[in-house]
């Protein structure tokens, strides 16, 4: 019922609203008719003293020349420097098990970035060149356009 962190939203820190597809959803605004805000709240304590950091974003901007410096190996010490393109990554990488990192479940899949070394996935298909998670990627892609144009919408119709 969407309090977990694999529901965008609640992960996000909102509430779901009538353009997600949720089914028995409980990740809503507080009403004294309905207990299931209070089962949000003491979810997100749960989650909050497993780890402080849960809700915090799961990708960080870095430059090009960061990046490669991680990829050899060597740590980035060298300050950002603002004309450099920057880059997404992940913090800690994955820990995939079943998933094959191909479900929003995978924090490399859901920033749209390719698993790395730093990743402890099993058996892992979010690899350049794989064209069933091109076609995800896609997909989660067009989703997105249209929830934006949606929005628009509702911000036009106001």
């Amino acid at each position: 019922g969407c309090l977990k962190l694999y529901c965008e939203c609640f992960n996000a820190g909102i509430y779901c609203n009538e353009s997600c597809c949720c089914k028995d959803c409980k990740n809503l605004p507080f009403r004294a008719s309905y207990p299931a805000s209070d089962q949000r709240m003491e979810m997100i304590q749960t989650i909050l003293d497993r780890n402080q950091h849960a809700f915090r974003p799961k990708a960080t901007n870095i430059t090009a020349s960061q990046r490669g410096d991680e990829a050899r190996g060597k740590a980035a010490s060298a300050p950002l420097q603002p004309h450099e393109s920057r880059a997404k990554k992940t913090k800690m990488g994955c820990n995939c098990r079943k998933t094959k990192c191909l479900k929003k479940y995978c924090e490399c899949f859901q920033a749209q970035l390719y698993c790395t070394a730093t990743c402890r996935c099993k058996d892992c298909e979010n690899i350049v060149g794989n064209a069933k998670r091109e076609a995800l990627i896609s997909k989660v892609k067009k989703k997105e356009e249209e929830k934006e144009e949606e929005e628009m919408k509702q911000e036009l119709l106001k």
